[in-house]
């Protein structure tokens, strides 16, 4: 459904079209709408950094960047921290650690 859009992106200007590319590729790769539209936030102003455009890009898109490269950095520490073989299964899920109480 989307592929027929990536004929439509001018690649013209890369720094433009890659990340218009990587939204419609990501975003079933990673089966994940955020993930996808992360990638792609993260690229453009990476090329726009790597090509002396960074000027071009506004600083509320440089924070959103990095939210989105701190939230694929919790994402990752969470699923490493869930098949640690040194976590412990007990499960309290209580307030404060307290256990519940079942009925």
């Amino acid at each position: 459904m989307m592929m027929p859009a990536v004929r439509d992106i001018s690649f013209e200007r890369l720094e433009e079209a890659l990340p218009a590319f990587f939204i419609i590729a990501f975003i079933p790769l990673m089966h994940s709408i955020v993930d996808g539209i992360a990638i792609s936030f993260i690229s453009y102003a990476l090329f726009h950094i790597a090509l002396g455009k960074w000027r071009e890009v506004k600083p509320l898109f440089y924070i959103v960047s990095h939210l989105f490269v701190i939230y694929f950095i919790l994402q990752t520490l969470t699923k490493t921290y869930q098949g640690s073989p040194l976590r412990t299964h007990q499960r309290s899920g209580g307030l404060f650690g307290t256990p519940i109480k079942s009925m």
